[in-house]
């Protein structure tokens, strides 16, 4: 209740990250015509899972993870260059699903939040 109206929020949030949800708000009974609201959230990171098969390395991670990317380096020493991995993943059940080649050498993987 705001000012003893009951209010709605937006249809979608405009922003998620950086620790907060922005959304507009409108009071049913034109008391506030619109306000942005900020509200603390906490994105948690999906868990990515990794298979191995004959000839592929394939990932795998939920669909409801929406705004992850898989990104890979070949190393972990600073400065640590992240780049995407352009594959486009494909929805199996409920799992969004990438395969890769294995490359020789050693290659590091992340799912990384890039709305």
């Amino acid at each position: 209740m705001v000012g003893g109206t009951s209010a709605r929020g937006g249809a979608a949030p405009s922003r998620i990250g950086q620790g907060s949800l922005h959304v507009d708000v409108t009071c049913n009974q034109g008391v506030i015509a619109a306000a942005d609201v900020v509200i603390p959230v906490s994105v948690v990171p999906p868990m990515l899972g990794v298979s191995f098969s004959a000839d592929a390395l394939n990932f795998s991670w939920p669909v409801s993870a929406i705004g992850f990317a898989l990104e890979q380096t070949e190393s972990l020493t600073p400065p640590i260059q992240w780049s995407s991995v352009t594959n486009t993943p494909v929805v199996v059940g409920d799992l969004q699903t990438l395969s890769l080649q294995p490359t020789n050498g050693t290659a590091f993987y992340r799912l990384r939040w890039a709305p």
